[in-house]
């Protein structure tokens, strides 16, 4: 008996470490293309985006990210507004529905400084 609990609590103990070996990347941190998911800023919606990850980089994931995205207004669709932001994720990733915060927002047009 005393060698099958000694098998019971060394497979116990390797499948903790193990659990704990997996989950290197907690729910803030996302991927970049997690990230350029994100279609809704500040109420707006854009066409396209791209990020680059900000700070500590955990398993191909970051906290934050630097993020430029492009709308194309209907009144005037040559027009491109460009939309540079911070997004923050707030919790696991849920595809559009993820809750995040995006910070130090700016309304420009390309060739705007």
């Amino acid at each position: 008996m005393g060698t099958h609990m000694a098998c019971v609590v060394s497979l116990v103990i390797m499948l903790l470490a193990n659990l704990g070996c997996g989950a290197s990347r907690p729910d803030t941190f996302w991927t970049v293309g997690q990230a350029e998911s994100i279609k809704l800023v500040r109420g707006t919606a854009l066409e396209t985006t791209t990020c680059t990850g900000l700070g500590e980089q955990r398993a191909d994931a970051y906290r934050r990210f630097s993020c430029v995205g492009v709308v194309l207004p209907q009144s005037d669709p040559v027009l491109a507004v460009r939309v540079r932001y911070v997004l923050n994720p707030r919790g696991k990733y849920r595809g559009r529905r993820s809750a995040y915060l995006a910070t130090r927002v700016h309304f420009d047009s390309f060739g705007v400084p």
